[in-house]
């Protein structure tokens, strides 16, 4: 009898849901973060595995071994089926419609203004807006995030208002995120302090109070994408400071690191996620950039930037 590709075996012994992308969704058998609707977590596919929470990745040679299945060596299949066509969302056909119709939200100022201490003109200049996201699981007004590249619309995000759907983010559905440009970086120049952080209206406040220092948004911690060390490295940085969310997957807690990770051994289990600030800092500085943490200090769980803005607590 053949022995079926390991691709497979793995799907047959793990029982997981397996999306259009090929992509399948499986608790982590590194930190056991299990697999949540909506929520970043681990998958693997012909290409490998890679958890988003803790860091951990691997082949599914590896994979297999972490599964207790033993040594098993990885014959891709001659064949594949072809993926489900990928087709070009309505809102990225008519993006200016869409556009206008979010900035033209009666209550775009005063909503986006009681969210963060955002100018006038910087919520103008960004197009940000107000509605619902098209073809989302949330029917419910968020405050818009435009992203672009270059002049082409390629994302929408969307900030929960005061709904009570589960998600704080969203995409939209046919946000290619493959393609998420670094958020902000227009705004890089020669010789800057800049930092990077994961909230992009986070990005935008920071620019906005403390010029000449720009900051950057991954979007989130499961995002950050090798072509951005090299765009980075282009606008020769005085410095960089990492300044991911004050958690464990974040820049790791700092100072209160000991706090947290009980708090995730209770909560969890006793892997603790591994930092992904400090992996974005360690592969800048091998890329020759200064970078370094944020000091995060004693702040509290879940702490960003925009917090320390919004109470003038930021240096």
């Amino acid at each position: 009898m053949q022995t079926p590709p390991l691709y497979d075996e793995l799907l047959n012994f793990t029982h997981a849901h397996v999306d259009h992308f090929g992509e399948a969704h499986i608790d982590c058998p590194e930190c056991g973060h299990p697999v949540k609707p909506n929520q970043t977590h681990c998958s693997f596919s012909e290409r490998g595995w890679y958890c988003f929470v803790c860091g951990a990745s691997g082949s599914l040679e590896a994979l297999a071994r972490l599964l207790g299945l033993g040594e098993r060596t990885y014959i891709p299949q001659a064949t594949h089926p072809n993926p489900k066509p990928l087709t070009v969302p309505p809102w990225r056909l008519h993006s200016e419609s869409w556009l206008e119709k979010y900035q033209l939200h009666p209550r775009r100022f005063e909503l986006w203004s009681h969210y963060k201490p955002l100018a006038l003109q910087t919520i103008v200049d960004h197009r940000l807006g107000v509605g619902r996201l098209p073809a989302s699981r949330c029917s419910h007004d968020r405050l818009i995030v435009p992203v672009f590249w270059g002049m082409t619309l390629v994302g929408l995000r969307g900030r929960r208002i005061d709904c009570d759907c589960p998600a704080k983010w969203l995409p939209a559905v046919g946000t290619p995120l493959e393609i998420l440009p670094l958020y902000n970086a227009q705004a890089l120049g020669k010789r800057q302090v800049v930092f990077i952080m994961e909230n992009p209206v986070d990005a935008l406040l920071l620019t906005q109070e403390k010029a000449p220092w720009v900051g950057l948004s991954i979007y989130s911690t499961s995002y950050w994408k090798q072509d951005w060390v090299g765009e980075i490295k282009a606008a020769d940085p005085e410095m960089v400071i990492i300044a991911l969310d004050n958690d464990l997957v974040g820049n790791g807690g700092a100072a209160q690191r000991d706090v947290f990770a009980a708090e995730w051994k209770r909560t969890h289990n006793d892997r603790l996620p591994k930092p992904r600030g400090v992996f974005i800092a360690n592969q800048l500085n091998a890329a020759g950039i200064p970078a370094t943490l944020f000091d995060w200090g004693v702040a509290p769980n879940k702490a960003d930037i925009g917090d320390l803005l919004m109470r003038e607590a930021f240096i």
